[in-house]
């Protein structure tokens, strides 16, 4: 490796681990959805919340909130318990006909729920449903894994519901195979895998330097602007760009720098366009591409 890039390498990482050890004691940390499944108090409990609040990590910030606050008061204070206890029919007539999120209703909750459960029957946790899917062989390739666990989950019963085969339920299941980024999934593996304050820590047999970058705008925006990938779709590929300079700054655990990335745009420190007013004082500056051009 050319000892310049090396050596800007190690200046972004140092940026970003300052960066992130700021934001976790400022405002902005209340806005990330994990901070909810943090009031959740066992292992167990904290899994399915994780799941769930990932598969609903879309759209504004107030909404996923309230949707979150809404389906965990709908299933309590131990969730993995009711869960198991739960099925099809249960759901459907506990869930509220008009829950929506966004494009999500009553029935796409209900059979994400039908189906977490029987995953949960099957096995004690959502780690060995995992592993359950990928047991033919090691896992070394993330994207295999993820097609494995979808192929698994929607498979189980899910009566009385009746998926559709892409849309619904199918949305909270995004496949690396359809060359989606798979955003929430991956969140929820940085969260059950990590071991920041800000990660679950739950999941020990997945090694974390398998995982991806979860890519949203805001990763994508600032990922482009420290020259981790020039291309502008929220791709399986794109993720895979992002992830394998994160590689070069920590091989072991590449994606531990997604919740400084993220809260750049999501604070506006990084702005959306190039910024007289914000650029000169934005923290990265001096390892930001956009910023050596404009200047």
């Amino acid at each position: 490796m050319p000892k310049e890039l090396k050596n800007r390498l190690i200046q972004i990482r140092q940026r970003l681990d300052d960066i992130q050890k700021d934001f976790h004691s400022v405002q902005e940390i209340k806005n990330d959805p994990v901070t909810m499944v943090l009031d959740f108090k066992s292992p167990v409990d904290r899994e399915v919340a994780g799941f769930i609040a990932a598969a609903f990590s879309y759209g504004n910030v107030k909404q996923i909130q309230q949707t979150l606050k809404t389906v965990f008061e709908i299933i309590g204070p131990t969730p993995a318990s009711t869960l198991k206890k739960g099925d099809g029919p249960f759901w459907k007539k506990t869930i509220p006909t008009n829950f929506k999120h966004r494009f999500n209703t009553a029935d796409d909750l209900g059979c994400l729920l039908t189906w977490l459960g029987e995953a949960l029957r099957q096995n004690e946790t959502l780690e060995d449903f995992f592993l359950a899917q990928n047991s033919k062989e090691p896992i070394t390739d993330i994207g295999v894994a993820l097609e494995n666990f979808i192929n698994g989950l929607t498979k189980l019963n899910s009566a009385p519901y009746k998926p559709k085969k892409t849309k619904g339920v199918h949305f909270f299941l995004t496949r690396p195979s359809n060359k989606s980024a798979c955003k929430r999934l991956l969140l929820f593996l940085r969260w059950v895998t990590g071991d920041g304050p800000m990660d679950l820590g739950l999941w020990k047999r997945l090694s974390p330097s398998l995982l991806l970058i979860p890519v949203d705008t805001h990763v994508l925006r600032v990922s482009r602007h420290l020259g981790f990938t020039k291309r502008k779709d929220n791709s399986w590929r794109t993720a895979q760009e992002i992830t394998n300079v994160l590689k070069i700054m920590d091989p072991k655990d590449p994606t531990r720098f997604d919740f400084a990335i993220c809260h750049l745009g999501i604070s506006k420190e990084c702005p959306s366009r190039f910024s007289l007013k914000v650029c000169p004082k934005c923290r990265m500056n001096d390892v930001c591409v956009t910023y050596a051009k404009r200047r």
